[in-house]
């Protein structure tokens, strides 16, 4: 744990009269869900998380905190105002960060429950909360569960709070103030917002399901250890000799850009070149057939290969070799490998990246191009998205409503079920 010099540490309080559980199942996991209820239950939450007002939270919205202990933050989560004496904390840092959290809220006085009669005193207090149902509310709470990226949980915090949610609010308020005349041009600004967000889904879905970057060039430029290098540990076996690698290996990456990131799966394939070896010719096939699957082709040249003085035609005769059609809708993205060799001195295209796998020099810029090639260089969590099918099909009818009232009714259909 670090020490946290903006954070001051909370004076000793004592509850009494509150309980904790630990909702999830005990074992190593992304997220672990914390529930915290009780008379005090306000006080304990204040004392663990450490730059909130717990009073200010609305009932049912989700919060991003920092928890902490004696003035060490120990994690970064969500908090779940569930009422005013029920709240969940969902932690991200594994079951040491789940112990941390218990040890500390038992060490301020709250009763630490496990099994049936935990369940039952949980429910109480539940299902005591004054705040509305919302459909998308529970519907994130479904998805924070399977979040694999801190990301994409601030993401979806933020459709709850603002987002989603609040664009649906703003939306109903529009046309009930409009006369009728006004309510349809409302209506039909309305609706081009909507096709945006559902066309925007194409791109913030990679914060939900992994993007799949397959890793093609020929044989020897170097793309197991660019795979290596970009998973941080030894995967692929790397080799001067060429055709090392003969069929595709996959593997989870973090791709991070400023402050967010994103998990992908990485492919190393095998070289391709012409060859009378069946065994790769039959790896070779195997790399066509990756190519296909993936969402963004990372295309590995060596640059020793390279004719800097005509480095566009290079490129168009390279793609060309490697199957790559001229009109590929897929994001390419080119890293040019060795530079620690042969320093690279030409002029770049868009979406070119020199870099030395071997060194790991270049590997942010890289992660930064293959961020702004997948769409994500806009990414505004505060944007509203679709996340689930149920909200895109029912946007999906909103595009296509003929009046108001139409629209009204799907609008609270996504919000109340």
């Amino acid at each position: 744990m670090a020490q946290d010099s903006m954070t001051p540490a909370k004076e000793a309080v004592t509850v009494k009269h509150t309980m904790a559980m630990l909702l999830t199942s005990r074992q190593p996991a992304a997220i672990a869900v914390l529930g915290v209820f009780g008379m005090d239950a306000a006080t304990a939450i204040s004392a663990v998380c450490s730059n909130i007002s717990v009073i200010d939270i609305p009932i049912g919205n989700v919060v991003l905190t920092l928890l902490s202990h004696d003035g060490m933050i120990f994690d970064r989560g969500l908090l779940i105002k569930r009422s005013e004496t029920c709240f969940e904390l969902h932690l991200h840092g594994g079951m040491a960060v789940v112990d941390q959290a218990l040890l500390h809220l038992r060490d301020i006085g709250v009763q630490i429950l496990s099994g049936e009669a935990a369940g039952e005193n949980y429910r109480f207090y539940i299902t005591n909360t004054t705040g509305e149902k919302n459909w998308i509310l529970a519907e994130a709470m479904e998805e924070f569960g399977r979040m694999e990226s801190l990301s994409g949980v601030r993401l979806l915090t933020e459709q709850i709070s603002g987002g989603l949610n609040g664009w649906i609010k703003r939306c109903i308020t529009r046309l009930s103030e409009r006369s009728e005349n006004k309510s349809n041009e409302t209506l039909r600004a309305i609706q081009n917002q909507a096709q945006w967000i559902l066309a925007r889904w194409n791109v913030y879905k990679h914060l939900f399901e992994k993007p799949r970057i397959v890793l093609i060039g020929s044989v020897n430029a170097g793309k197991s250890t660019l795979a290596n290098s970009l998973q941080g540990r030894p995967g692929s076996i790397g080799s001067p000799e060429a055709g090392t690698t003969r069929d595709w290996l996959d593997t989870t990456i973090t791709i991070a850009h400023a402050d967010m990131s994103i998990l992908a799966t990485i492919v190393d394939t095998a070289g391709i070149r012409e060859t009378d070896d069946n065994l790769e010719r039959e790896s070779i096939l195997r790399t066509r057939e990756q190519m296909r699957t993936g969402d963004l082709l990372l295309v590995v040249v060596d640059v020793q290969h390279i004719d800097c003085r005509n480095y566009e035609g290079f490129l168009k005769a390279c793609c060309s070799s490697l199957g790559i059609k001229e009109n590929e809708l897929r994001p390419i993205v080119v890293a040019i490998n060795k530079i620690d060799l042969s320093p690279w001195s030409g002029k770049l295209q868009n979406w070119t990246v020199p870099i030395s796998a071997l060194r790991e020099n270049g590997m942010d810029n890289l992660s930064s191009v293959i961020w702004e090639a997948l769409g994500l260089s806009d990414l505004d969590l505060r944007t509203p998205m679709a996340w689930t099918r149920r909200q895109r099909g029912l946007l999906e009818q909103l595009v296509s409503a003929h009046d108001v009232s139409c629209a009204r009714r799907i609008f609270e259909t996504i919000v109340n079920g």
